[in-house]
């Protein structure tokens, strides 16, 4: 999915939206995209550095269902924060703009995979991590575009 906007227009709708507050993005490199989301890698007048994720509404999601999703993919990353398992992006914030909304979390540099028996040994404490002694999440999220409702069952 490509943005309709510049990527100027889309430094001035992250400034303009008070996420950042006396910082402002002086430079937005994308990154990457795919069906649905647009990804930039913010440089800041501070120097920091910002993940931002852009969702552009069509006809198959309004600006409020953009901004619904990132609110789900939000409490997503804090389920996974909470289990201490994996480093996790600080989520910054959620911008609704004209034409849908964006996503803005820390940005982190990846790197290639250097230990296996580390990174599966995460993978299963992430999995093994307690939470309610049912199925299910506190909140409906999507799979691309498409809801994934996720009321509680009984285990």
């Amino acid at each position: 999915m490509t943005s309709t906007n510049s990527t100027v227009e889309l430094i001035r709708a992250l400034n303009g939206s008070g996420q950042f507050a006396d910082d402002n993005i002086t430079l937005l490199t994308p990154i990457g995209s795919s069906k649905i989301n647009d990804t930039y890698m913010a440089d800041t007048t501070n120097g920091c550095r910002y993940f931002v994720k852009h969702h552009i509404a069509d006809t198959d999601m309004d600006q409020q269902s953009c901004i619904k999703m990132f609110e789900a993919e939000v409490a997503g990353l804090s389920a996974l924060q909470q289990t201490g398992a994996f480093r996790v992006p600080q989520t910054l914030g959620i911008v609704p703009v004209s034409d849908g909304a964006f996503l803005v979390t820390e940005y982190i540099q990846l790197q290639p995979l250097s230990d296996q028996k580390k990174f599966g040994q995460a993978l299963a404490a992430m999995h093994l991590a307690k939470g309610p002694d049912r199925f299910g999440f506190h909140i409906d999220n999507y799979i691309g575009t498409t809801p994934q409702l996720n009321s509680w069952k009984e285990s």
